[in-house]
């Protein structure tokens, strides 16, 4: 939903968000951001995870609307990107 220029997600409760945004993916949120990857496997390197559950989260936060994840076509990696400066959590 879209408010005064801002993207607004709405979450029934707290318990609902956590499961949603669980600090894995708030960590690749912030290391998309600071290191800008080249590829998901590049990501995957920097936050020393396993290459399928980072592809499993970037694609969660890109179906949420949080990133973008364009693919370069044929063997080319798939580059992932932050769609917002900042994320505001309210109550």
């Amino acid at each position: 939903m879209k408010d005064k220029g801002q993207f607004v997600i709405c979450f029934p409760d707290f318990a609902t968000l956590e499961k949603d945004l669980t600090q894995n993916r708030l960590q690749i949120l912030a290391a998309i951001r600071s290191h800008k990857p080249n590829s998901v496997q590049e990501l995957a390197r920097a936050l020393k995870r396993d290459f399928k559950n980072v592809y499993q989260d970037v694609k969660f936060l890109e179906e949420f609307g949080l990133i973008s994840l364009t693919s370069l076509g044929g063997r080319n990696p798939s580059v992932a990107r932050a769609l917002y400066e900042e994320i505001v959590l309210a109550a």
